[in-house]
């Protein structure tokens, strides 16, 4: 069966700022975003917007715990995140929660159901992935509007949004007519369900 997660964000993603706070967090998010690059300590700085200094702390305190690997490159080393590390795959899965907050809000408007599947609901994406959405609607233009709006930067450890788009009756009988990809959205994560309202029943 699916696991069930609520998300909810307002204009920002409130989300983010909370649970991606310190600078430990977002260096190793930053890591797990690009599984397949390795950096300098100079591009993570810039990158993410913290000290030299810090940075250097942060990335000493991941490869003794072992979230990353070093490789010197002359007077300076290379760092890149060990991917396969079993937590990791999960804290990834947050992140990749974390950052479609917003757009999962908008399309509960017009949404029954929503659920992630593929390589980002295992936390086996890299930032070449795509992000696989089964959506339940009777609105799929909108649903596609409102995600060809939805801010690239905000893209984290994948590079296209792909929505399977279904109506609800389709739904209603697409275990029986496809039972393959049905029992690959019960392994997913579903985000959002409409509840039934039980006084029209």
């Amino acid at each position: 069966m699916f696991n069930k997660v609520k998300i909810s964000s307002l204009k920002r993603n409130r989300l983010k700022d909370l649970l991606i706070k310190t600078t430990h967090q977002k260096v190793l998010s930053f890591f797990l975003a690009h599984p397949t690059q390795s950096f300098y300590g100079s591009e993570i700085s810039k990158k993410i917007g913290i000290s030299i200094g810090q940075t250097s702390q942060v990335l000493n305190g991941l490869f003794k715990a072992g979230l990353v690997k070093k490789e010197r490159k002359g007077k300076t080393e290379l760092y890149n995140i060990v991917a396969d590390f079993p937590v990791l795959k999960t804290y990834k899965v947050l992140n990749t929660l974390v950052s479609i907050a917003p757009l999962i809000e908008k399309l509960q408007n017009v949404s029954k159901r929503i659920i992630l599947y593929g390589s980002c609901a295992k936390g086996i994406n890299t930032d070449e992935s795509d992000l696989d959405l089964f959506i339940t609607s009777n609105y799929a233009e909108k649903v596609l509007d409102i995600i060809s709006h939805y801010a690239y930067e905000e893209y984290y450890g994948f590079s296209e949004i792909r929505p399977v788009i279904k109506k609800a009756v389709e739904w209603l009988v697409l275990e029986e007519k496809d039972p393959v990809f049905y029992n690959e959205l019960q392994k997913g994560i579903l985000l959002y369900e409409k509840e039934i309202d039980e006084s029209r029943l």
